[in-house]
């Protein structure tokens, strides 16, 4: 067996792969804003836990947080009708 020589029958490829959530020409934006949106939330809850009557912000950045997952859904809903419908 020669270790030398690769199997002719076995290619192997340089490129790194493509990330999972970025389709060919997509964006990721609609990822970024699930991300941000979960990342507001996580501190609401944090803020919340630690001291209720001291985080007048939690109400603001509930709003916030709750309309960019909004938003990261409604792109995703968006760009998946236009894949359905072969438009980009």
């Amino acid at each position: 067996m020669n270790m030398s020589s690769p199997d002719p029958g076995v290619s192997f490829s340089a490129k790194a792969s493509k990330p999972v959530f970025v389709d060919e020409g997509g964006s990721p934006a609609p990822l970024i804003l699930y991300l941000v949106g979960a990342a507001v939330f996580v501190a609401i809850a944090i803020g919340i836990y630690q001291a209720p009557l001291l985080a007048p912000w939690t109400v603001p950045a509930a709003i916030l947080g709750g309309t960019l997952i909004i938003l990261g859904g409604l792109m995703s809903i968006k760009a998946a009708v236009a894949e359905l419908l072969g438009r980009r």
